[in-house]
């Protein structure tokens, strides 16, 4: 495809694309440091973002994700982002929706056995 897109005039395809790995793996290792603090701090016990916030405060990560505003607005702006990667796998661990109710959700950090044969 680079090829083609070159031959016809399209230059720098692709470009970018160690810069984006480079993003994506650093948002990631955030996230798994993250969520590795709060499972050692938690476990699996059931918990809101205003109680999860310090851990990310403390260490300093995602930054980018809780902004620099108040208290609330940190909170709820790391329940939104718990939102969009809920589900997923960080090295062994996966967040995961537990309870919402009256609009307040309420998360857990739960050990994903690694499957027979994976690394």
């Amino acid at each position: 495809m680079g090829g083609i897109l070159e031959h016809a005039g399209v230059h720098g395809f692709l470009e970018d694309t160690e810069k984006l790995y480079e993003a994506a793996d650093r948002e990631g290792n955030e996230w798994r440091a993250f969520m590795t603090a709060w499972h050692a701090r938690f476990g699996s016990e059931v918990v809101g973002a205003q109680e999860i916030l310090a851990i990310a405060l403390d260490r300093e990560l995602l930054t980018e994700v809780i902004g620099d505003k108040s208290m609330l607005s940190r909170a709820q702006r790391l329940g939104r982002a718990l939102h969009t990667i809920r589900d997923r796998k960080f090295g062994q661990l996966r967040v995961e929706l537990a309870t919402r109710a009256h609009n307040v959700s309420r998360w857990r950090v739960v050990v994903v056995p690694q499957a027979d044969g994976a690394r």
